[in-house]
């Protein structure tokens, strides 16, 4: 290989700029209760807890360098951990423990120190999550939870009751302890790359206006596995003793502003062979300037064969300065209602389906 051309290109300015660019994106915000973005006039001093806050290795994820490929890992400079990103944009002081451990190899923090720094902090970050060996396609969970004491960590800081951020960074959706309900926000970050920490701190810091979107849905319960948002609910029948909804469905996030659909209007094709199209506005409430991503899924009522509830066929992102509207026209085919019949063919059958429009595949977030 060549060594002196790879230095020129991994991790050059333009890759950054890019890897920055989906960090932001993909960082998801799935709770905040008035707490976010944190305002520097009123927050002087910050305790970052946890582990994953300044692990890169854990932050890059499966297949990078550090983990189980290859010796060494990238250069530590490369990335922005979560606690770098804060000190980088915080004008106050920045406490850091971290306070549990997670996989057995690591060393482990002290809950004592996690609690004497969060208890003198105005606002506490508590970033829980996976590392290696917790994740990569050959090192499946079976509680598919907090590893280590990140469970008593979480549950200490809650105690303090003082304003908390908890940050999810890891590979995939874990268990939360019913604890956690007592945060004040939650921001996840699926392995967000070199950036990741950076992107966080923005977010956290109201620096960018977070517009990620769960690409999975989050389950409550192990059991509730496996968990998707076509599930047909009549193919599973449901729980004696719990929800089959999910904690987060799939396509929900949040925004520091708000968005309001109008009833979707239904173009019905004058020739056979032309698209119908959902005709949709999209009005940003707020004063904040944010970017929706717009869905639509279609239900099918008379199938022949067991089939999904319903599938998403459509997405636009919308970006609106405050009080902004735009109308949004999506398109799709008869082919777009195709299922696979008894025979295993691919067709369309006659019957009622219907079109929802909305953020997210909850029920009650979307129009019909």
């Amino acid at each position: 290989p060549d060594l002196e051309k790879a230095k020129k290109i991994i991790g050059c300015e333009e890759h950054r700029k890019l890897a920055l660019k989906a960090a932001r994106n993909s960082l998801v915000l799935l709770k905040n209760e008035n707490l976010l973005p944190l305002d520097q006039a009123k927050i002087k001093k910050i305790a970052v807890v946890g582990q994953n806050a300044d692990d890169d290795v854990a932050q890059l994820g499966d297949w990078c360098l550090g983990d189980r490929h290859g010796n060494g890992k990238h250069p530590r400079e490369c990335t922005i951990t979560i606690l770098d990103g804060i000190k980088k944009i915080f004008k106050g002081e920045v406490l850091y423990e971290k306070g549990s451990k997670i996989a057995p190899k690591d060393k482990p923090g002290s809950i004592e120190n996690a609690l004497k720094i969060g208890e003198a902090a105005d606002a506490i970050v508590l970033v829980i999550g996976d590392k290696f060996p917790y994740f990569s396609e050959a090192h499946p969970m079976a509680k598919c939870e907090l590893m280590g004491t990140q469970i008593e960590l979480l549950k200490a800081m809650v105690s303090l009751r003082k304003p908390l951020v908890i940050s999810f960074l890891g590979s995939k959706p874990i268990i939360l302890p019913e604890e956690f309900h007592y945060c004040h926000a939650f921001i996840c970050q699926f392995n967000p790359g070199m950036l990741g920490g950076q992107a966080f701190a923005e977010a956290l810091f109201g620096i960018i206006n977070p517009c990620g979107r769960l690409p999975i849905s989050w389950p409550l319960h192990v059991g509730q596995q496996p968990c998707f948002y076509y599930l047909n609910k009549s193919e599973h029948g449901g729980y004696a003793d719990l929800t089959q909804e999910p904690l987060w469905a799939f396509g929900e996030g949040l925004s520091y502003t708000t968005f309001e659909y109008s009833t979707p209007g239904l173009g019905i094709p004058a020739k056979a062979g032309e698209p119908y199209k959902v005709i949709v506005t999209v009005t940003n409430k707020g004063i904040q300037t944010g970017k929706e991503t717009v869905q639509i899924y279609i239900k099918d009522f008379v199938v022949s064969a067991m089939w999904a509830d319903k599938l998403l066929k459509g997405i636009q992102q919308v970006e609106l300065k405050g009080n902004e509207s735009k109308q949004l026209i999506f398109e799709f085919t008869t082919d777009e209602l195709a299922v696979i019949n008894a025979k295993c063919e691919r067709v369309v059958e006659p019957g009622k389906f219907r079109v929802y429009v909305g953020p997210s595949s909850k029920e009650k977030d979307l129009k019909i």
